[in-house]
């Protein structure tokens, strides 16, 4: 099942920080002693390409979910019926909490608890000036 789990960290980071493998798509919620919560996570091909350090600026539950324009006009056919948006709740594809970052430069990263779901879980459904990671 595509869950949290709590365990050992093996990376660089201080405890309080997040950190975030978009290639194995999970975030790390780093815990004193070695210790932190994984989470499941998606990432877009230009989330593989952010390095570096952001801030938290914004934290919701249950946020809402609405296509980009150019993910109406690539694929309508998957993206069309959810033109209006999909309201926050378990049928977003962002999950239960998104957090959202102030590092200029930095690409969306959002993701779901479902292991599948109607909509790709890497959705670039913030604006290129944010990164966002779901966390339940």
């Amino acid at each position: 099942m595509n869950r949290r789990i709590v365990g050992t960290y093996l990376g660089e980071q201080p405890p309080g920080t997040i950190d975030v493998d978009p290639y194995a798509k999970f975030l790390y919620l780093v815990r004193e002693g070695d210790q932190s919560v994984r989470y499941p996570i998606g990432a877009g091909r230009a989330g593989k390409a952010f390095a570096g350090n952001g801030t938290i600026q914004v934290k919701k539950k249950w946020p809402g979910w609405t296509p980009t324009a150019n993910m109406l006009r690539t694929e309508p056919e998957v993206y069309g019926p959810f033109a209006r948006g999909i309201p926050g709740g378990r049928r977003s594809p962002l999950g239960a909490r998104a957090l959202t970052s102030t590092r200029a430069g930095a690409t969306p990263i959002t993701g779901s608890t479902a292991p599948t779901t109607s909509i790709p879980s890497a959705t670039p459904a913030r604006p290129a000036a944010s990164a966002c990671s779901t966390m339940t």
